[in-house]
């Protein structure tokens, strides 16, 4: 019925979505050995520097460290909408 609503929406729920991840992978880092998210680079590396890593490390390391980031992404992501929403629909099938 109202497609601008419906896509502020989905915008406003993916970036609280992306903060809350994010809060939640800095305070693993502080909480985890270090190297234990190897995969995830450190907002607070002053030496990261992202266009010349990309040009510098060969493209089998980018594709196991995207091929990790979907897998976390993805069962993060199943893990906090759809099994809560399955739930849902089975508990009380009229509300959703």
């Amino acid at each position: 019925m109202s497609p601008g609503t419906s896509t502020f929406l989905h915008w406003l729920c993916g970036m609280v979505f992306v903060f809350y991840f994010a809060t939640f992978i800095f305070l693993l880092r502080e909480v985890l050995r270090p190297g234990a998210l190897w995969f995830l680079k450190s907002i607070n590396d002053m030496d990261f520097n992202p266009i010349q890593e990309m040009i510098q490390l060969p493209l089998a390391l980018h594709l196991r460290r995207f091929a990790t980031s979907i897998i976390v992404f993805g069962c993060v992501i199943i893990l906090m909408f759809y099994v809560p929403s399955e739930l849902l629909i089975r508990c009380i099938p009229k509300f959703l």
